[in-house]
């Protein structure tokens, strides 16, 4: 059976791509981070608490605290928010066929072809099925925009040629 779909890549899907990196290859590494920074708030209002110091030094660390706050609670929207912005003119649009052996991605004229191998884990979205192919690389198709059978047969598709289950996360 032959599946389609496109997929535009705007800040939503690149918070869900960010969003499945997270959760699957990064989870280790996302787990410290989250632990260090949490850390980091509590030492940063214990600091604030602390009477006797000086109203600079209470700013600093206030501004601090409000900073790593905003990067933790929101990591996911500034990474789409960065990646936005270096993507090449043109690339917003990824036209995908999928096939027995391999899938091919289109994007602005150019076809590449990927075998399913290549595929380090399966996330599912709401809205979108995501490849993670490595760190920080990973690729998004719209459910919504599936051609060639339902969601649910797509799933069981990917999971019999990648060798992998989808996992389900947030967002």
């Amino acid at each position: 059976m032959e599946y389609s779909c496109y997929t535009i890549y705007d800040r939503h899907t690149l918070a869900d791509m960010s969003r499945a990196l997270r959760k699957t290859v990064r989870k280790k590494t996302a787990r410290r981070w989250w632990m260090a920074g949490c850390l980091l708030l509590v030492l940063g209002l214990s600091l604030l608490l602390e009477p006797g110091e000086r109203l600079w030094f209470k700013a600093v660390i206030l501004v601090a605290v409000v900073c790593l706050f905003v990067v933790q609670g929101w990591g996911d929207g500034l990474n789409a928010l960065m990646a936005q912005r270096r993507m090449l003119p043109g690339s917003e649009l990824c036209s995908s066929s999928f096939y027995g052996d391999h899938y091919e991605c289109k994007i602005s004229g150019a076809t590449t072809s990927w075998e399913y191998g290549n595929i380090l884990a399966i996330a599912e979205t709401r809205d979108y099925l995501i490849f993670v192919l490595g760190k920080n690389h990973a690729q998004a198709f719209a459910k919504r925009e599936l051609k060639g059978g339902t969601v649910d047969s797509f799933r069981s598709f990917l999971e019999h040629k990648v060798g992998k289950p989808v996992e389900k996360i947030g967002g």
